[in-house]
């Protein structure tokens, strides 16, 4: 399991951070989003087909880390990152995966190994993990 306290590892260009939409449901930094409405996000609903890598990250700036939860209604942080960029994502208990796997949305705002659209690959081993856990991946 990554020990990392951020979301975003390594970016490339120029970032794109948003802040203007609200959560619908609780999201943790490193779900998946996607745009609900003009001013509001939630968890990817997509499974296994081509989504925006758009990631929740921390509020460091007032004293949030990566554990503490956006509730619904809190100002979403959210990364949207670009091919080659590294982010800690979330993945579902259950998985195991080793570095240099494909990983797809899975339809929660988590990233599990690809049968469909590969949108990440890992750059490190997990073992049956048994709660959600966080992986350090590289957008592809």
């Amino acid at each position: 399991m990554a020990m990392k306290r951020k979301v975003v590892l390594k970016s490339h260009g120029n970032p794109t951070y948003n802040e203007e939409r609200a959560a619908t449901e609780a999201i943790l930094p490193g779900h998946l989003l996607e745009i609900v409405t003009a001013t509001t996000v939630r968890r990817n609903r997509d499974a296994g087909v081509d989504v925006a890598r758009a990631f929740a990250v921390e509020r460091s700036e007032i004293g949030r880390d990566i554990d503490v939860p956006y509730d619904i209604d809190d100002q979403v942080h959210e990364f949207v990152a670009q091919q080659g960029d590294h982010v800690l994502a979330l993945i579902p208990s259950g998985q195991v995966i080793v570095a240099g796997d494909y990983l797809q949305a899975d339809g929660d705002g988590h990233l599990v190994l690809a049968s469909g659209t590969r949108i990440a690959r890992s750059m490190e081993d997990v073992s049956a993990v048994k709660a959600d856990t966080r992986l350090v991946v590289e957008i592809i």
